[in-house]
């Protein structure tokens, strides 16, 4: 039963790397099909969205280590 409350237990951050996850392989199989089409892609385009979700990762990262760092240092006090 633990088990069961524990996977659903899914948190924010979880949520939404797991949404960007599915985003970026929706965004990237459109834009093979693209490819195939018209044997062209919108250059400027997959830049700006691979940039948006690498800096979305790294403010997530930079989050999650400083609640890691604060949980520590409180744990020590």
């Amino acid at each position: 039963m633990q088990k069961i409350k524990q996977f659903f237990a899914i948190k924010t951050m979880d949520t939404i790397l797991i949404l960007m996850g599915l985003f970026l392989f929706a965004f990237t199989i459109a834009m093979i099909v693209i490819f195939i089409k018209y044997q062209a892609v919108p250059d400027t385009l997959i830049t700006s969205v691979f940039a948006c979700f690498g800096a979305e990762g790294g403010f997530m990262a930079v989050i999650k280590t400083a609640k890691l760092k604060n949980e520590k240092e409180e744990e020590d006090v």
